[in-house]
């Protein structure tokens, strides 16, 4: 099981690397890569992934890939130790999803930013954004994403708090 999950984790990368056109790609194919880049223990790798996704979803026109792809950047930063980097991601998640109305990845945006800038010793801004991601959390419609935010709010709290 782990080593096909490894052979697909290649063959995937591998194809996106070789330079697939957007119109290939449909949105189901640029979420499961996305999924996949959360599973590779590379991240290096995951940030390619990522990259390319971002890429086809702009082309064809698809938020959510965009959203995603981003998203998946920042946990790749971040589990990197590249918090100025995250930051970056954040910050252009943060105007995508705000372009969009998205609560949900606006919520996600804020909570990057806290922790970016948490570990960049920037604690009482961290503190404060992480608290204006709480109250955007709270707009949040799906009970799932609603609930699982706020989770992530309060433990990004913690984690702040204990730095």
């Amino acid at each position: 099981m782990v080593l096909s999950k490894k052979i697909i984790g290649i063959l995937v990368v591998l194809s996106v690397l070789n330079g697939a056109k957007a119109q290939q790609y449909a949105t189901k194919k640029i979420d499961r890569l996305i999924a996949l880049s959360f599973q590779l223990s590379n991240r290096h790798q995951a940030l390619q992934i990522c990259a390319k996704t971002y890429q086809l979803s702009d082309a064809v026109g698809y938020y959510p890939g965009k959203a995603k792809s981003l998203n998946a950047n920042i946990n790749s930063y971040i589990g990197l130790g590249e918090r100025e980097k995250a930051l970056r991601s954040a910050n252009k998640l943060y105007e995508i999803a705000s372009s969009e109305g998205d609560d949900y990845y606006i919520g996600q945006a804020l909570m990057a930013q806290a922790l970016s800038y948490a570990y960049l010793g920037f604690f009482e801004k961290a503190l404060k954004i992480n608290k204006d991601a709480e109250v955007i959390c709270r707009k949040i419609k799906d009970n799932d994403e609603f609930y699982s935010s706020l989770g992530q709010v309060y433990a990004g709290r913690a984690e702040i708090k204990h730095l």
